[in-house]
């Protein structure tokens, strides 16, 4: 189980491209199930 003090991704290889990533916030998604939401930073 993650922490809160444990680093979000930096970064994400999308289709062989290294890609930078901004982490957006954590969702519960069912009981004792956390999903980290993140954009690509070079999304529009």
């Amino acid at each position: 189980m993650l922490n809160k003090q444990q680093a979000h991704l930096g970064a994400f290889e999308f289709e062989g491209i290294l890609q930078s990533t901004t982490f957006v916030e954590t969702v519960d998604v069912k009981t004792g199930v956390q999903c980290d939401v993140y954009t690509f930073d070079n999304d529009k």
